[in-house]
């Protein structure tokens, strides 16, 4: 495992050496792993690699900023010869045959003799940036578990695709599941709402039967026993009066049968039948088996010899609960109606958080243009949002170093106005904390810095080239001549130039901006930027 890039004067430097058997690697900052990166971006144990007889395998260990293999944040993947693992600003690339360097770590208790030059400070790493301890409240251990395990994931898309592509697929699915999260509880109460209306009209029906029926049934006329023309109703399977043993009294074509079908309607008819000789005085009932909603209704005679009344008969309707449903056809086009107005009104609602949220950047932008070109500005944002008021600061603060022409009459160097030497504090500040690979040259197109993500991609060293014409020091013709004819597009005052660009297989966009007056550039910043797969 060889250190291929990472920060300057920081151990282990660039070209350290580690062999790596069988067994568990640990990569950290704490001085107890096998590899220790000291960075306060590297986590205390950071990530792990598994060696065995078969395979070599990366896994994060719940890392603050996530551990990436070739680019692409991964928690646990599989490597082999020439992949590079990035852990915090170090990079890493798993190689053959290499042997063990470990570089030297300085002894704080090595105590110099008189007159020998003490020994370099350590490099000491910021409490800020130690490991938060997990909070005790239920709400607090939610929110800590989501940002180690869950955020790195949205992080690593974020790597991948544009701030507005991840946003409103995000939004997006939020649309889709609160859709169908929403509509359907609103269906099926639906649904329960047309069940309840058929039930009652069943045990309507019940009803009517058996008052109609009750003196032929008492006067043991079962010829007079008449159900009417309900049996044609929309959706009733059946209306049948019954004696207590389900042979069937009227309608007169199935007089003298057992009530069988629906099946479902005979089995609670039956249940029913015993309630009823059980407990005489046991009403109606009204319920729903499988598809079909079913009413059972008793027809009560006197009992001269008892004194009361006692079922000798039963109403039994049943009614297809189907048509309390809503058929596929409809339930497609309610869902499309609604994605329709939810997909307007989301994407209206989505393009005034996307407005809202670029305006304060957008606001900086301009007022940094202002101040690079002398301008006085009040460089405070006019708009509230307090999550980018520390980046504020900083670039306040970084753009405080630029000396104001009006101010000095004199550039860095004794020259009138503004000279590269007055933009390469700032420049080189902001190019090495950038996310993305940065160099900057001066107005000759030599090198004045270039970052580690710049070093990385295209192979150029920054100890080896500063001072030197970019275009000079890469082995690259193709990216040399690309270099050349970029500074020459590219006019201060203007967006820049930008072209396409591949580094070992991998396209990048090449976007160059200048700095200085129109026909006068002093400085140029060269950014680096994955074009999207």
């Amino acid at each position: 495992m060889t250190v291929i890039s990472g920060p300057s004067n920081a151990q282990p430097a660039r070209g350290s050496s580690y062999a790596v058997g069988s067994g568990t690697f640990s990569i950290g900052r704490h001085s107890q792993n096998q590899i220790v990166l000291e960075s306060g971006n590297v986590s205390k144990r950071h990530c792990v690699l598994v060696v065995d007889n078969t395979k070599i395998a990366v896994e994060d260990q719940g890392s603050s900023n996530g551990t990436f293999v070739n680019g692409k944040l991964s928690a646990k993947r599989e490597i082999r010869p020439g992949d590079r693992i990035s852990v915090g600003e170090f990079v890493l690339e798993l190689s053959d045959g290499l042997p063990a360097v470990a570089p030297p770590r300085p002894n704080l208790s090595v105590v110099p003799p008189p007159g020998a030059a003490a020994p370099a400070a350590p490099l000491f790493v910021d409490s800020t940036h130690e490991d938060a301890p997990m909070p005790k409240d239920p709400l607090g251990k939610l929110k800590y578990h989501f940002d180690r395990y869950v955020l790195p994931y949205f992080f690593g898309f974020n790597e991948r695709y544009e701030w507005r592509i991840v946003i409103g697929s995000l939004f997006g699915l939020y649309l889709a599941l609160n859709l169908f999260i929403s509509l359907s509880p609103l269906m099926d109460e639906q649904q329960r709402a047309v069940e309840r209306e058929m039930m009652l009209r069943a045990q309507s029906i019940a009803r009517e039967v058996a008052d109609r029926n009750t003196a032929a049934v008492a006067a043991k006329a079962d010829s007079k026993l008449d159900v009417g023309t309900f049996t044609r109703g929309v959706g009733v399977q059946t209306v049948a009066v019954t004696d207590l043993d389900l042979r069937v009294l009227a309608p007169a074509g199935r007089a003298g049968t057992y009530f069988q079908n629906p099946p479902e309607a005979a089995n609670i008819a039956a249940a029913k039948a015993k309630r009823f000789r059980l407990n005489p005085s046991e009403g109606g009932a009204v319920g729903k088996a499988g598809d079909t909603i079913v009413a059972v209704e008793p027809i009560q005679v006197l009992n001269p010899a008892l004194g009361r009344n006692e079922p000798r008969a039963m109403v039994v309707v049943a009614l297809d609960a189907t048509l309390s449903q809503v058929e596929g056809g409809e339930l497609l086009m309610v869902y499309a109606h609604t994605l329709v107005l939810s997909i307007v009104i989301g994407l209206f609602v989505f393009y005034l958080i996307y407005r809202i949220t670029l305006r304060p950047f957008q606001e900086m932008n301009r007022k940094v243009d202002q101040v690079l070109r002398g301008e006085h500005v009040d460089f405070k944002p006019s708009v509230y949002f307090s999550e980018i008021d520390p980046l504020w600061d900083l670039v306040d603060s970084a753009l405080k170093r630029v000396p104001r022409a009006e101010e000095t009459g004199n550039g860095v160097g004794g020259g009138k106005g503004i000279t590269s030497g007055d933009l390469a504090g700032p420049l080189r500040t902001i190019a090495m904390n950038a996310k993305q690979g940065v160099a900057v040259l001066d107005e000759e197109r030599k090198v004045i810095c270039l970052n580690a993500i710049f070093e990385e991609v295209t192979g150029v060293r920054n100890d080896s080239s500063e001072g030197q014409p970019l275009a000079s020091v890469s082995r690259d013709q193709a990216f040399s001549s690309l270099v050349g004819d970029l500074c020459d597009r590219a006019a201060p005052g203007t967006e820049g130039a930008s072209e396409e660009f591949d580094f070992a297989g991998i396209v990048f966009v090449v976007h160059v901006v200048a700095f200085g007056t129109f026909g006068d550039p002093k400085c140029f910043v060269f950014n680096l930027i994955r074009k999207e797969e």
